[in-house]
């Protein structure tokens, strides 16, 4: 099989599938076990908040690893880079189902992140490799989809998994599944970058690239935005186990129905973003829902003071997810908005920041919810007005340019 720049249509459904199973298999490394989360806690003798850095280790390890091995990929093509970190995640992924504690499993999660952090990147490298125009387009929005949908029906099926098996067996299952995606990808995804187009791999002329690109307002008041918006949602991802399976005491297997139903509302919102830029710009659409979930972090604060109860966090984390969808929608639009050239390293940093930033802000939260709840929706807060200064910002910057 052979692809040039335009992908051959007979080769199409080929290398779509492929990138469809690459991209699940580096979301299942979050949702399938966050039912599990309170069980992995219990046999190592931590408590919830701290087995949950296993999440930021993991996503953290995500977003530093594009940036070093995209232009890794730009040097010795996409395909024996990106088999070798499908068999690395494969080989710790079954590691994880060995661990005897917490630190044991933390390293083997940091090594799991930057394997999958290689295939991700290559695989959204390889579409660049070999489409144009609107396949291009088609094949980034089957994989924003992908990104959408599948966190949905994830813990679902962790949470079955978990009650039935137990937590090493979710990993087991991951093992598995990656198991496959290689065995597919290896016969069916050929090499997209020829020789004549890869470029001496040198780490300090990217970084260089950039340092240029991060000092622009334009990219980095919504690139850092966008951060903040998943910095949100990894509040709700990081909680949400504590909160309905400690303090309410739901099972695995309701934990992962209602964190499906829940999910799908951040999947409504971003789909909803893109009917609403027909009618208003992005900033302003931003205004008015940062406001919007502003006002209602503040109402719901003397709500869970006065009355602690499992369906008003329902009813918050739904209108917060919803809310977090159409962020991440706009605010992704406007960062690569912001560059004409240089689009790879743009979304290199973009995607970069999109796990770091969630990675540590996430985390503070995570320890936050276990200590006080008010505590934690005042966190909450503060992110959203963060982000409404950074927008009147960048306002400005629109203002000025028009002059």
């Amino acid at each position: 099989m052979k692809l040039q720049t335009v992908i051959h249509r007979k080769n199409i459904i080929y290398f779509t599938v492929g990138l469809a199973m690459l991209t699940i298999m580096g979301i299942l490394g979050v949702d399938t076990y966050l039912p599990s989360i309170p069980d992995i806690a219990k046999e190592f003798e931590k408590n919830v908040s701290t087995t949950q850095l296993s999440i930021m280790v993991y996503t953290l390890c995500i977003g530093f690893g594009q940036l070093i091995f995209g232009p890794l990929s730009d040097a010795i093509g996409r395909r024996k880079i990106m088999l070798t970190g499908a068999v690395i995640y494969g080989v710790t992924t079954y590691c994880l189902t060995l661990s005897t504690g917490l630190v044991m499993f933390l390293a083997i999660r940091v090594i799991q992140g930057l394997s999958i952090s290689i295939t991700l990147v290559t695989a959204i490298s390889a579409v660049r490799d070999v489409t144009r125009g609107s396949v291009a387009a088609t094949l980034y929005a089957i994989i924003i989809t992908i990104e959408g949908v599948v966190p949905i029906a994830s813990p679902l099926l962790g949470g079955v998994i978990n009650d039935l098996w137990g937590w090493r067996a979710i990993f087991l299952m991951i093992c598995g599944y990656a198991i496959i995606t290689l065995t597919y990808v290896y016969f069916n995804f050929p090499e997209t970058l020829s020789h004549e187009r890869r470029v001496a791999y040198s780490l300090k002329s990217s970084f260089n690239t950039y340092k240029e690109i991060s000092k622009q307002p334009r990219f980095y008041l919504p690139c850092l935005s966008l951060g903040l918006s998943f910095s949100l949602i990894y509040c709700y991802v990081t909680a949400s186990p504590f909160i309905f399976m400690v303090t309410f005491g739901y099972s695995s297997t309701q934990f992962g129905v209602l964190s499906s139903i829940i999910g799908g509302f951040l999947l409504l919102g971003a789909a909803l973003s893109g009917k609403l830029l027909k009618k208003r710009s992005a900033p302003q659409i931003l205004n008015s829902w940062l406001k919007i979930i502003a006002s209602f972090i503040v109402l719901c604060i003397p709500l869970i003071i006065l009355s602690y109860h499992v369906n008003i966090f329902i009813f918050f984390f739904i209108i917060l997810m919803f809310a977090g969808g159409m962020f991440e929608s706009l605010y992704t639009y406007l960062t690569m908005s912001s560059q004409r050239t240089n689009l790879g390293a743009t979304s290199a940093l973009m995607g970069a920041a999109s796990l770091v930033i969630p990675s540590v802000i996430g985390g503070v939260g995570s320890f936050l919810i276990e200590l006080n709840t008010s505590i934690w929706m005042m966190y909450l807060l503060l992110i959203i007005l963060i982000m409404i200064y950074m927008l009147k910002k960048y306002q400005t910057l629109t203002v000025t340019d028009r002059r």
